[in-house]
């Protein structure tokens, strides 16, 4: 079982997005009390990125500006593994399972998970603010406790519709899905995120409901495609 140890969210800009996470990743790891070079794993769950780019990945980007075990490889050096994972704004639970089976079979303390989305071009259709969260993973501290999560794709129902502006030789987004698949969000051991918000957003939002709660907790999320994402919690 592992533990959120700590977490920080806030705005950041497209052109600084990797900036604007690593300082956000810093204070988690502060507010955490634990050394950066600590960290294992570096997952980012973020899926709309400056200029639509998927390579190099952007949690490698997070690890160097954080300079987390950034040396040269030796037979006693510690590694840091890093990788994006993309799944909708259910790349938040993704990253969390995953950050948990790693900690879990390996000799690492540490992860740490950031998910954040930037309007990719100018041209493209936004309805957002830019958001990052950063979320310290641990498998000993005292904080929520992540159980278990499982997953459906439900009837996927939305996509994304991007184009090529030729004028300005930029991708341009145009559609970014169905927002109807909102829910109640306050229930007294569930939290259904409101599938018109961001990724990271609605696992912030979740963090905050789950504070002063008590017992076991569950956290729904029902992607804009119509896959939902559910997290099982103990607090």
């Amino acid at each position: 079982m592992v533990v959120i140890a700590a977490w920080a969210d806030g705005p950041i800009t497209t052109k600084n997005n990797i900036k604007g996470c690593a300082k956000l990743a810093r204070k988690a790891c502060e507010d955490a009390n634990i050394s950066l070079q600590d960290i294992g794993i570096v997952i980012f769950s973020g899926v709309y990125r400056p200029n639509f780019r998927s390579e190099p990945s952007c949690a490698s980007h997070i690890q160097n500006k954080l300079k987390i075990r950034c040396k040269d490889l030796e037979l006693s050096s510690k590694h840091c593994f890093s990788f994006d994972i993309i799944d909708g704004s259910r790349g938040a639970h993704r990253a969390i399972q995953t950050a948990s089976h790693f900690i879990k079979n390996s000799e690492t303390k540490y992860a740490l998970v950031v998910c954040a989305d930037v309007k990719p071009t100018k041209q493209s259709k936004w309805l957002y603010e830019n958001h990052a969260l950063a979320m310290v993973i641990s498998s000993h501290a005292s904080g929520l406790k992540f159980i278990s999560s499982n997953y459906s794709s439900g009837k996927l129902t939305a996509h994304t519709k991007s184009t090529f502006d030729t004028k300005k030789k930029v991708s341009v987004l145009n559609y970014v899905g169905d927002t109807n698949h909102s829910g109640e969000i306050e229930i007294e051991k569930e939290f259904k995120s409101d599938s018109s918000s961001l990724g990271s957003i609605q696992m912030r939002d979740f963090l905050l409901w789950s504070n002063n709660k008590k017992g076991e907790l569950k956290h729904t999320i029902v992607d804009r495609t119509g896959a939902m994402s559910i997290t099982h919690w103990r607090v």
